[in-house]
C-alpha cells in the first residue's frame, strides 16, 4: 500500500508540474503575441498620406516617440506636434494621471496609438518602469523628448539642500536616466534614434533667483554633448533646445503670482525682436525638427527671440 501511495504521489506531482508549465507557456505566448501584434501594427503603412521632400523635416511616420512631462504645457504641445508629424505611437510620461489620461485619449482619437504612463521622473525606479512598459507595449522606442521640468525659484541664500537635490533630480538626472534606458532599447533594435533635451537660456548663467534650475540646465547641455559622442556610432542623435521665455500655463500662473497682472504677455511680447515671445507650439515644432529632419548631433538649438546674445535692445519690439 505504501508503494502505491508513493507512486500515486509521484504521478500527481508530475501532473501538477505539467499543468503549471502549460499555464506558464500559455501566458508567455500571449505576452509575446501582444508584443508581436504591436510591432506589426507599427510596421503597417503610415496612417497619413506620404509626405513630400519639403515636409521631410517634420516627418515622424512610423516612429514611436516617448515624451516626458507630456500631460500639460510644452510636453503636451510636443505630443500634439509629433502626432501631427505622423508618429505611429506616442508614450506620454507624467506624474499627473488625470491630465495624462485625457491627453492620451485626445491623441488616440486622432488615430495615433498612445500609451500614458504615470511617472514621477524624479524617482529612478519609476523612470525604469516607464521605459520598460513602453518597450513591452510597442517593442521599440525611436525618439525621446526630455521635456519634464521643475522651475521652482530660489537664490543662493534661500536654496535648501532638499530643493537643490529635487531640481537636479528632475532637470538633470531624469534626462540622464531616460537617455540611458531608452538608448539601450534603440541599440538593441539597431534602427538608430533621436533624442532631444529641452534646456533653457538660463543654462548660460540664468537669473540669480533660479540658481539651482540654471545649474541643472547648464549640466544638461554638457550631458547632451557627451551622450551625442557616445551614441553617435549607433546612429542615435542627441541634441538640445535652449528655450527662452515661453507663454505656458505655468508661466502665466507664475507671472500672476509675481503681481504682473493678466496683461503680462503683451508686455513680454514687446521685448522680443520679432514681436512676441515663444508659445508652446513654437518650441514643439522645433523639437520635431530636431527629431525628424536635423542632420546634427551634440548641437544646441537656440530658441529665445526675446534674448539675442550680444545685442543690447536693438530691434526689440520692432516687428508687427
Amino acid at each position: 500500500m505504501a508503494q502505491v501511495t508513493a507512486r500515486e504521489t509521484f504521478l500527481g506531482a508530475i501532473a501538477v508540474a505539467s499543468v503549471l508549465v502549460h499555464l506558464y507557456c500559455v501566458r508567455r505566448f500571449r505576452r509575446l503575441h501582444r508584443a508581436e501584434m504591436a510591432r506589426l501594427r507599427l510596421e503597417c503603412p503610415p496612417r497619413q498620406p506620404p509626405r513630400s521632400e519639403a515636409s521631410a523635416a517634420a516627418d515622424l511616420s512610423g516612429k514611436v516617440v516617448l515624451i516626458t512631462g507630456a500631460a500639460q504645457g510644452l510636453g503636451l504641445a510636443c505630443a500634439h506636434s509629433a502626432n501631427a508629424a505622423g508618429a505611429a505611437a506616442l508614450v506620454l510620461c507624467d506624474r499627473n494621471a488625470e491630465r495624462g489620461l485625457v491627453a492620451a485619449q485626445e491623441i488616440e482619437a486622432c488615430g495615433c496609438q498612445c500609451l500614458f504612463v504615470c511617472c514621477d521622473v524624479g524617482v529612478p525606479a519609476q523612470v525604469a518602469a516607464a521605459v520598460a512598459e513602453a518597450d513591452a507595449r510597442f517593442g521599440r522606442i525611436d525618439c525621446l523628448v526630455n521635456a519634464a521640468g521643475d522651475t521652482r525659484r530660489a537664490d543662493l541664500e534661500s536654496t535648501s539642500v532638499e530643493l537643490f537635490d529635487a531640481l537636479i533630480a528632475v532637470n538633470l538626472r531624469a534626462p540622464f536616466l531616460f537617455t540611458q534606458a531608452v538608448s539601450k532599447v534603440m541599440r538593441r533594435e539597431g534602427r538608430g534614434g533621436a533624442i532631444v533635451n529641452v534646456a533653457s537660456v538660463q543654462a548660460a548663467g540664468g537669473l540669480t533667483c533660479c540658481m539651482a534650475y540654471a545649474a541643472a540646465k547648464g549640466g544638461l547641455l554638457t550631458l547632451t554633448r557627451n551622450n551625442a559622442a557616445a551614441l553617435g556610432p549607433h546612429g542615435i542623435k542627441v541634441n538640445a533646445l535652449n528655450m527662452g521665455w515661453t507663454a505656458t500655463d505655468n508661466e502665466h500662473a507664475l507671472q500672476l503670482s509675481l503681481g504682473q497682472g493678466p496683461a503680462w504677455l503683451e508686455s513680454a511680447d514687446r521685448l522680443s525682436a520679432i514681436g512676441r515671445i515663444c508659445r508652446p507650439d513654437d518650441v514643439a515644432r522645433a523639437v520635431v525638427f530636431l527629431l525628424a529632419g536635423a542632420h546634427c548631433t551634440g548641437s544646441v538649438f537656440e530658441l529665445h527671440p526675446e534674448h539675442i546674445p550680444g545685442m543690447l535692445g536693438a530691434g526689440v519690439g520692432a516687428a508687427k
